[in-house]
């Protein structure tokens, strides 16, 4: 279990590319992305660092609201409307290790040849859902 404090988004995904010898820096999340991508084999730990309440919230606003909704039926805008409570309770339940994603509503969409399947997540967990 990671023992260490939560970083800031300063010291990872909000931190911008800025130019070091000649080369972009890349912010801490991307940074592991890209070493996962190139080096499939490397065995990370020591993570949970990077999953702040900050971060969570980049990435919820990063969500296009538009889209279809998970198999809770709760959309974007519904579960922003206590945003900062519900990302306390998922960044709690995330360094506990308690938390247990819902279900994916899986949809088939027509394709020429063969149709495609589609999934999509449920926003809240299971505990926050009324």
């Amino acid at each position: 279990m990671e023992r260490r404090g939560t970083h800031s988004t300063t010291c990872s995904m909000a931190t911008p590319t800025t130019l070091r010898g000649g080369t972009a820096a890349i912010p801490g999340v991307e940074r592991i992305a890209q070493r996962a991508h190139q080096q499939p084999e490397t065995c990370f730990c020591t993570l949970m660092h990077h999953f702040s309440v900050e971060n969570l919230q980049v990435c919820f606003e990063s969500l296009d609201g538009k889209k279809a909704v998970g198999i809770d039926g709760v959309t974007k805008e519904q579960y922003g409307e206590e945003l900062e409570d519900n990302l306390q309770r998922l960044h709690q339940k995330l360094h506990q290790m308690s938390y247990r994603p819902q279900a994916v509503r899986r949809v088939e969409i027509p394709k020429t040849g063969a149709p495609a399947p589609l999934g999509s997540v449920a926003l809240r967990t299971r505990s926050s859902r009324r």
